[in-house]
């Protein structure tokens, strides 16, 4: 539902083009879904219409998969994506029984609402990356720690995908920019 297509079929080859692009961020999406499904199941008051459209899921995986791309790689940014997906799961029934009295849409607000907070935050243990060098979480691993063992990069010069964290933005090899 993330991406407006409907169907199993669909969500299944959205899923394999994104692992195709980054394993991370397909975990992360699919670690979010099973969290806001998980939270359908356990409260029984949520339509089971409403979970089979896949629409309690989709703010807490686009909320997990922001804060993945937003910071390095880590045992404590993926404690930080879990947390952030469970207040985005929290937050879509309030603010939706908010807005049934407006007859307002929730749309994206709950993911709005879980993750920029947690964007906000400053924990030295967590090195987020700047909005001019954002790319895939692996490209963020291997601009952070370096290159895998077995991998020679002497010169990071002529790597087209170096992102220099460290000055908060990207080389102009960097190609997303």
């Amino acid at each position: 539902r993330m991406v407006l297509a409907e169907g199993m079929v669909s969500g299944i080859l959205i899923l394999m083009g994104m692992l195709l692009c980054s394993r991370i961020l397909a975990g992360a999406t699919v670690l979010g879904a099973l969290i806001g499904t998980s939270f359908a199941f356990l409260f029984e008051s949520i339509p089971t219409s409403y979970v089979n459209f896949g629409l309690v899921g989709y703010n807490v995986a686009l909320t997990a998969i922001y804060i993945c791309l937003n910071f390095v790689p880590s045992a404590k940014a993926y404690g930080m994506a879990f947390l952030s997906a469970i207040v985005a799961m929290v937050a879509e029934p309030a603010i939706a029984g908010l807005f049934s009295y407006l007859s307002i849409p929730v749309l994206t607000i709950p993911f709005c609402v879980a993750s920029i907070p947690f964007l906000t935050l400053n924990i030295d243990a967590l090195v987020q990356v700047s909005p001019l060098a954002l790319s895939t979480p692996e490209d963020h691993i291997r601009a952070y720690y370096g290159p895998p063992p077995g991998e020679q990069n002497d010169d990071d010069d002529e790597d087209p995908t170096f992102i220099d964290l460290e000055k908060g933005m990207a080389t102009e090899q960097t190609p997303l920019l």
